[in-house]
């Protein structure tokens, strides 16, 4: 008569995560979500991503080169930041958008003299966004 082994630790862990993943996937199914608390989420992403906008150098000569660089993060992840000029009556216009990181773009300073202002949005895998703080770019003859 063979005697039977009790399973591994491992083997125990395995049949958890996939009993967990089996009914996460049923609750989804029927509208429901849950969140298995091992990296792996199915449900609402609830917050949008957070981004910060930086300039360098903050200060150019007119004509000069700067570039701008985003940091953007989200419990998720962020699949396209976007850049954008934002205009003296408080709109703004869309510069640039990047797909990839790091989130960059280089850009010549206009010739005249003065405060410019731009801004960064940041998109996540469940379409939120998050908005940088406005920057100003000092053009100086």
């Amino acid at each position: 008569m063979q005697r039977l082994r009790r399973p591994s630790m491992a083997a125990r862990v395995a049949v958890a995560m996939l009993t967990a993943a089996l009914l996460a996937v049923s609750l989804a199914a029927c509208g429901g979500g849950v969140s298995l608390g091992i990296g792996i989420g199915i449900g609402d992403d609830d917050d949008a991503p957070r981004v910060s906008l930086f300039a360098n150098p903050g200060v150019v000569l007119p004509g000069g080169t700067f570039i701008l660089t985003a940091d953007a993060r989200d419990d998720g992840f962020v699949e396209q930041v976007d850049f954008f000029e934002v205009l003296p009556d408080g709109s703004r216009r869309l510069l640039h958008n990047d797909l990839h990181r790091p989130f960059e773009l280089v850009l010549q300073a206009p010739l005249m003299a003065g405060q410019w202002q731009y801004q960064a949005v940041a998109y996540d895998n469940w379409g939120q966004r998050g908005y940088s703080p406005v920057i100003v770019v000092t053009v100086q003859p």
